[in-house]
């Protein structure tokens, strides 16, 4: 099974798919009984190899897009931010005194301050852009806000 992918585990609800499942287990198992006598580390292969095998074949594998989903607070400005806290905090491990101490706390500081600023630049404005699709379209405001989830609680304000 590649990296990029993932099992239908929807599927294996089924309670067809779950014993074919249950079926194919039972006779992978019972044809590699040889290796129970043999080390554990073995047997732990062999057996997570078949339940791979095995749920590859029966729940089926669907392709994840690749690469991951960005935020929009997330630029350059923060990135440098955040690589500079951890370099600090790098240097503070390796050279413990009181000075590297000290200089890894206000970076910490400093990059917790542009991430607050862009995260609330980024509420801002996806309040303006609600605003204004609230004003025009109604069904396109929702589904906006639908697609929050969990984040449509705003904590910042807004506007």
């Amino acid at each position: 099974m590649q990296k990029n992918s993932k099992w239908n585990v929807k599927k294996s609800w089924e309670r067809k798919c779950r014993k074919e499942f249950e079926r194919k287990i039972t006779q992978n198992s019972m044809a590699n009984m040889h290796s129970l006598g043999s080390s554990v580390e073995l047997a732990w292969e062999e057996l997570k190899g078949a339940v791979v095998e095995v749920a590859t074949e029966v729940c089926r594998v669907s392709r994840r897009k690749k690469g991951f989903k960005r935020t929009k607070w997330w630029n350059e400005e923060v990135q440098t931010a955040v690589v500079a806290k951890k370099v600090a905090y790098r240097k503070m491990l390796e050279v413990e005194t009181d000075k590297f101490r000290k200089r890894y706390v206000e970076v910490k500081r400093e990059a917790k301050r542009v991430v607050r600023r862009a995260k609330n630049e980024e509420w801002n404005d996806l309040g303006r852009e609600l605003e204004a699709d609230a004003q025009g379209g109604q069904k396109r405001f929702w589904s906006r806000l639908r697609s929050l989830g969990g984040r449509g609680k705003l904590k910042y304000s807004v506007g």
